[in-house]
This record gives structure tokens, C-alpha cells and sequence, in this order.
């Protein structure tokens, strides 16, 4: 481990390392950051997919050149050997086997998830079966992309019955195009999850925009229905014991979650 002193805390073994360029970018790169953490877990795997390309290749393919990849540009900095690049890089282990190996893939269209740093103008909650300009029309700022969002609803979507759509709420929407979706407008995408890492506040003022949660009372309700004979609606400690919905989250969050009790 490196030491602490007039550095302010930067680990020297990793500054003397002969492929740190002197920058202490190595000593720096997490920054207590999951999604660094996760890209950097990314670059190892896909660095050990390389190894076993090349490992698995036949004599005739390596006769054909295939152990070279033709080599690409990121951000200005030419990658002419992805294992090997002739610019300074940190060394790394060739593995046996594929212990790196964790099915990491990119979520290139943000399909899965959006993130919202850097792009809180990008989408909208839109009711889809309604004039999606002039749900939109407050998007007046200089870098907002056009809207693309012209695609309507995903197959995957339209192919589950609308929750809204049963019991006590038929009278709210019957169809997923009456409810509002939170939607990216730049790559026409209805993402299944949001990560709101920009403006942090939003994770307060955005939830009663999602089309559950008004009815989270009731849904709730549904769910713990005979809870303790079913152990539904809670969850179970590291030490096995189950723990009551009521002790998860008590009355004091009820404001914070159901949003229909004084705080």
C-alpha cells in the first residue's frame, strides 16, 4: 500500500509504477464511483475475451492473420493492439480459462436504464396516445436533441396487460398508451429503469410522476394480504429471520412513500 503524508493521500506505489504517466490518474480513477468500478471490471473482461479469441484460434486462422484486430480510435487516441497498445497502458495477466468472466454487456440505446447526468432535458413523462410536441414543448433549450420519440410504445410493453388497466384501477387507463411513460426523447426509448445520478432531488419530486405510484397504497395493500402466512411484502436478514413490511419501512416513511398522509 502507498503512504499518507505531504502527498495528501496519494498511494505512491501506484505513481512509481512504470506505466503511470506521472498524472496520479491511476491513484484517482474511482473516486468512490460504482460505474468506475464497473467499467473498469468491463475493460478486464473484455480484455480476457480478447486472450481467449487468440488462445482458441486454429493454426490456419493464425496463418490468415487473425491473431491481429484492426485497430480502432477512442477519443482521438489510436488502440492499434487492444493487449499490447504501444502507448503507455498498465500491464495486465493473460488468465487461463475465463475467471473474468461475468456477462457484462452495454446498454448502447438505453433500453435498461437512463441515467440522468448531463441529460435531465432528454425525456419526459409522455402519454403516448396524446400530440407528444406539445407534451414536449417546453423543451426550449440551445443543446436539446430534436425529438425522435415517434415510435410509440415498445413491443415487449404492449405485449403485458396495462396494471392500470385491472381491478381498482379501470377506471384510471386501459391501455399503456393512456399512462405516462417516463421516455427518452432523443433515442425514442421507454428505459425500464431510472438512475437519477444529475439532479439527486429528483428522486423525491419525480416519484409521484411514475403512474404507480399514486395507487402504491393500495397496490401494497394487495400484496400483503395474509403477509405473515405467506411472508410476502418483506424480506429475510443475513441471519434467516423474516422481517414484516411494517418493519421495513415504518410509519414514519409512509408520507415519503404513499405521499397521501401529512408529514
Amino acid at each position: 500500500m502507498g503512504f499518507k503524508g505531504d502527498s495528501g493521500g496519494v498511494d505512491h506505489t501506484r505513481i512509481n509504477n512504470e506505466w503511470d504517466n506521472g498524472s496520479r490518474g491511476a491513484d484517482l480513477m474511482y473516486h468512490g464511483s460504482d460505474q468506475s468500478i464497473f467499467a473498469t471490471i468491463l475493460g478486464e473482461q473484455e480484455f480476457q475475451r480478447e486472450v481467449m479469441r487468440r488462445r482458441h484460434l486454429s493454426t490456419l486462422e493464425k496463418a490468415r492473420g487473425k491473431l491481429k484486430v484492426p485497430p480502432t480510435t477512442i477519443e482521438g487516441t489510436m488502440v492499434d493492439d487492444p493487449l499490447e497498445p504501444s502507448f503507455t497502458h498498465e500491464p495486465m495477466e493473460h488468465k487461463a480459462g475465463k475467471p473474468d468472466e461475468f456477462s457484462i454487456g452495454l446498454d448502447y440505446w438505453s433500453d435498461l436504464g437512463q441515467q440522468t447526468v448531463n441529460s435531465e432535458e432528454d425525456s419526459r413523462y409522455i402519454r403516448h396516445n396524446g400530440d407528444i410536441q406539445e407534451q414536449t414543448k417546453d423543451r426550449t433549450g440551445h443543446f436539446d436533441c430534436p425529438n425522435r420519440a415517434t415510435s410509440g410504445i415498445p413491443d415487449d410493453i404492449l405485449k403485458t396487460e396495462p396494471p392500470v388497466s385491472s381491478g381498482l384501477y379501470a377506471e384510471v387507463a386501459q391501455s399503456w398508451s393512456e399512462v405516462p411513460l417516463y421516455t427518452n426523447l432523443c433515442l425514442d426509448r421507454v428505459p425500464i429503469m431510472i438512475h437519477h445520478n444529475g439532479d439527486k432531488g429528483l428522486r423525491e419530486a419525480a416519484w409521484p410522476r411514475m403512474w404507480v405510484q399514486p395507487h402504491a397504497r393500495d397496490m401494497m395493500g394487495v400484496v400483503l394480504e395474509g403477509e405473515m402466512e405467506k411472508q410476502r411484502g418483506g424480506a429475510f436478514d443475513p441471519d434467516g429471520r423474516y422481517l414484516a413490511f411494517g418493519e421495513l419501512c415504518p410509519k414514519s416513511m409512509e408520507q415519503e412513500l404513499f405521499r397521501d398522509v401529512e408529514a
